[in-house]
């Protein structure tokens, strides 16, 4: 609003300095003064030019800047829907598959016994099971995301989460190292985003047939898995900082 007062204001300035010096022109003619005449109009016509310029120039069209896109999709809640995701990220792992079965079958019980045990994350499982004991939808979807990231399947990260952080978990995926998917690829410098290295990834990974992609648990953390490579029709989302997260 305030560049278009300042704009207006100029075209006013300058359509009235070439209006005032046009007629002064003019009168001079008629006075016989040629040379203050012609200096005058060669005035006029200099305060006319950029009105003349703007009337007659076209905008030039700008095409819009195209993001980068990266496949995603929201995590589920119903346990077939889940169970589809497992053996979407990691469908050629059976023991992590029977480990999904028995945790979406009785999420609580199972989460209990994980947080009770000494396998390094029984503090996590704790905590998730004392958070959502009462949920059970929430337990079973939001475990399996700790699950799967426990067992390589995905990676979890925090929004503000750095390159080394990244490329480092990245690395440990199974089907990273199992399929020697490039990491280094997507580095850049600058600020911390996810979706726009994993958009560097896709581009590398789609001809081995494998593309990143992102798990949207309504959180301000980013969950990525590794997973076969889809067709156009897959949803994505644009990929410098997805909606909530920063």
């Amino acid at each position: 609003m305030k560049d278009k007062l300042t704009n207006g204001c100029v075209t006013l300035a300058l359509l009235a300095l070439a209006a005032g010096a046009g007629w002064l022109a003019v009168s001079m003619f008629r006075q016989g003064a040629w040379i203050k005449g012609l200096l005058l109009a060669m005035g006029a016509l200099l305060f006319a030019a950029p009105l003349l310029a703007m009337l007659f120039s076209k905008p030039v069209k700008t095409e819009p800047e195209q993001q980068p896109q990266v496949r995603c999709m929201p995590l589920p809640t119903d346990p077939v829907a889940l169970t589809a995701l497992a053996r979407q990220v990691a469908g050629e792992d059976e023991a992590l598959m029977q480990a999904v079965k028995e945790s979406l079958v009785d999420p609580d019980g199972f989460y209990k016994a994980r947080s009770e045990t000494d396998a390094g994350r029984d503090d996590d499982y704790y905590d998730l099971w004392e958070t959502y004991r009462d949920e059970p939808e929430t337990l079973r979807s939001v475990g399996l995301l700790y699950m799967l990231d426990e067992l390589k399947a995905i990676a979890g990260f925090d929004y503000k989460t750095d390159w080394d952080n990244f490329a480092g978990r990245l690395k440990d995926l199974q089907r990273v190292q199992r399929h020697h998917l490039p990491v280094e690829v997507a580095q850049q410098d600058g600020m911390s985003n996810v979706t726009l290295w994993c958009h560097r990834l896709n581009e590398k990974w789609r001809p081995l047939g494998y593309e990143p992609m992102l798990i949207d648990a309504d959180s301000d953390e980013y969950w990525v898995a590794v997973v076969p490579a889809a067709g156009p029709e897959a949803a994505r989302e644009p990929a410098p900082g997805a909606g909530k997260r920063g």
